[in-house]
């Protein structure tokens, strides 16, 4: 009896720890919706993915898009929606650092390859740190 209330509380311990990584986005995921919603042209969310001091220079590098005429946006916006990124590699740096190297394309002639993006681990959570 007392070895099958062991092992109970053994699994229940085991579930939440893997329910709580789950919940852990990796740095790869955190590069990828940050480069989403970047091209998205959705730089608030963009800056979510931020450490605060690169997410404060991503608001403020952006501000004026925000006082743009609601054509221009539009127009930037359908350029922008036609980019796509992908994830080429990753790479260790430490622990609680890696550097995403990723691949913007416009089309089959036309891309970005060797991009990076330096992902930091603060507090359990990845965050952009420079890109």
């Amino acid at each position: 009896m007392k070895l099958k209330h062991i092992l109970g509380v053994l699994l229940g311990i085991a579930l939440t720890l893997t329910a709580c990584n789950r919940s852990q986005q990796g740095p790869e995921t955190v590069a990828e919706d940050f480069l989403s919603a970047y091209l998205a042209t959705d730089y608030q969310e963009a800056a979510r993915y931020c450490h605060s001091d690169a997410a404060s220079f991503l608001l403020e590098s952006v501000e004026e898009f925000d006082q743009l005429p609601v054509e221009i946006k539009e127009e930037m916006r359908r350029q922008a929606a036609a980019i796509t990124s992908s994830i080429l590699s990753r790479e260790d740096l430490s622990r609680d650092s890696v550097l995403i190297t990723y691949c913007l394309r416009l089309d089959s002639l036309h891309h970005a390859d060797g991009q990076m993006i330096l992902t930091k681990n603060e507090d359990k959570q990845w965050r952009i740190q420079n890109w």
